[in-house]
């Protein structure tokens, strides 16, 4: 029985083609290789992704002949993208596509990305932004005036995690 074998980047490229909500979508150091950086680029052209802001390429294989392809996208199907990183991918230096990315990118209110040391800075922030979400995502404790309960039912409602700071002694 000969059993036909599935890439890894065939298999990425088909949950790229049917998750249309990605926001964020890192790649990195996956060695896609010239096929897989191809079938990628293809699959994110598929269709428009109008929440996608963060796409990481970095170490990819990407090449001169995946950046036009790479730019027709951007500019026709992902319309919120913000962030596109292809750090340590070949022919970045001189090249007409890698800069009509950038200026693209640009015109959207993003970047392009192609220095590695971005990469802590892009994973700090978006571990930032989680925790942003998490905070709001906590219960309002309702307003209560201090005439209306004692301090014990007042302390209750003050989570346990909070700090009050302040240069006057507490009476």
């Amino acid at each position: 029985m000969i059993r036909s074998q599935t890439r890894g980047y065939d298999a990425i490229a088909k949950v790229i083609r049917i998750a249309t909500d990605l926001q964020f979508l890192d790649l990195s150091d996956c060695a896609l290789g010239s096929k897989g950086a191809k079938e990628i680029v293809s699959a994110l052209g598929e269709h428009t992704n109008a929440r996608l802001e963060t796409v990481l390429l970095e170490n990819d294989d990407f090449s001169e002949v995946h950046y036009d392809a790479l730019k027709d996208t951007i500019a026709n199907r992902l319309p919120c993208l913000q962030t596109l990183s292809l750090a340590l991918n070949e022919d970045l230096e001189d090249n007409d596509a890698v800069a009509s990315i950038a200026e693209l990118l640009e015109s959207q209110g993003g970047r392009l990305l192609l220095d590695d040391d971005t990469e802590d800075d892009l994973e700090r922030n978006y571990l930032e932004e989680q925790r942003e979400v998490e905070f709001v995502k906590h219960p309002v404790v309702p307003a209560v005036k201090a005439e209306d309960a004692d301090v014990s039912e007042l302390a209750d409602l003050i989570p346990s995690t909070l700090k009050i700071k302040s240069d006057k002694p507490i009476e």
